[in-house]
């Protein structure tokens, strides 16, 4: 996962707040301001779980060593993006189908 300081970044930067329900403690920007503040690892922050794992499992981040990179999907134009995608689907459709739940998402 990111170090806290990189996770408030994206958070911000990506607005990854907005997909959140009204009692999100990321919904109301003081709230947030403080929840981000005093955020210690990047794994308490649940608006950033889902976008961190999709992009890991579509070959966005690849992590190494306890390290995070950048993957091997650079193409995302046409069948890149669709094949991206495609997997995406697949992979959160098996899961459901295997455990009879959608996983979480944003």
């Amino acid at each position: 996962m990111l170090r806290p300081a990189l996770a408030r970044e994206a958070v911000e930067e990506l607005q990854l707040w907005k997909p959140t329900g009204d009692d999100s403690p990321y919904a109301d920007a003081g709230t947030r301001a403080r929840a981000l503040k005093s955020l210690r690892s990047a794994t308490d922050m649940a608006v950033l779980g889902d976008p961190w794992w999709l992009a890991v499992d579509g070959g966005l981040i690849t992590i190494s060593g306890g390290r995070a990179w950048g993957g091997a999907a650079t193409d995302f134009t046409g069948e890149g993006l669709m094949e991206f995608w495609a997997a995406t689907m697949g992979d959160l459709l098996e899961s459901i189908g295997e455990t009879g739940v959608q996983p979480p998402l944003l």
